[in-house]
């Protein structure tokens, strides 16, 4: 097994970028897949910068509907290739955070604008 860290908090070598968020490619017996893409495009910033071609992908993995794990799916398109997504039903939920101070709400879930959410539903 092969895991390389596309996308996270810390960045320790010039040229990639970090971000809150995660995203892994994981090699295993002959499969490729991309663990979660982190909230923007940094994971294809950083998987151009490790020489890993994404176009190769067997599927996405999503862990769950928070922005800062699915947000970068509104990249995905720029792969311009059909890539299976396994995402549980409740990762679609709204989901928001409270500030503990102001009780205000903000919402943490996926972009409803997201069109392979309609595409990957079907």
């Amino acid at each position: 097994m092969k895991i390389s860290i596309l996308t996270e908090n810390t960045v320790y070598k010039r040229g990639f970028l970090g971000e809150h968020g995660l995203s892994v490619f994981i090699e295993y017996q002959g499969k490729k897949y991309l663990f979660d893409t982190g909230q923007s495009q940094v994971f294809l910033h950083n998987a151009a910068k490790l020489c890993v071609d994404l176009k190769e992908l067997d599927g996405i993995i999503l862990s769950h509907g928070h922005y800062d794990h699915c947000g970068g799916m509104d990249y995905i398109y720029k792969l311009e290739e059909e890539i299976p997504v396994y995402v549980q039903a409740k990762a679609f939920e709204k989901k928001y955070a409270e500030n503990l101070k102001t009780k205000e709400l903000r919402y943490i879930g996926m972009e409803d604008q997201a069109g392979w959410q309609e595409k990957e539903n079907r």
